[in-house]
């Protein structure tokens, strides 16, 4: 008595690739000022959030430089205070609209 049974659904799409991000040019130092700039691009959806820290610290929002990220390629410009001297890494990780995270990370030398 087994019973068997199946059905066929409309195709969809299953995104796995997470978003590429890269540093653009070198971060800028000036004077307690620390500027760098990161860009992110998804292949399959679009960008829904990003995120930065500094030293391993805490994760803290922020938005991209066309003010929401809601793109396939987007821009995110990290501006801090860093009063010490010392070597600082600067990352930034973006998440897509599948969940799917990329991440990069510069070291800052002041």
């Amino acid at each position: 008595l087994a019973l068997s049974g199946e059905r066929i659904s409309e195709p969809f799409d299953i995104d796995n690739t997470p978003p590429t991000v890269s540093v653009v040019g070198s971060p800028t130092i000036a004077g307690e000022k620390v500027t760098v700039i990161f860009e992110a691009t998804e292949s399959s959806s679009y960008i829904r959030r990003a995120e930065y820290t500094v030293n391993g610290g805490e994760w803290k929002t922020i938005y991209a430089d066309d003010g929401i990220s809601d793109s396939r390629k987007e821009r995110y410009t990290v501006s801090l205070t860093l009063p010490r001297s010392g070597e600082y890494s600067v990352a930034l990780r973006v998440f897509d609209s599948s969940g799917n995270t990329g991440n990069s990370r510069a070291l800052v030398k002041k």
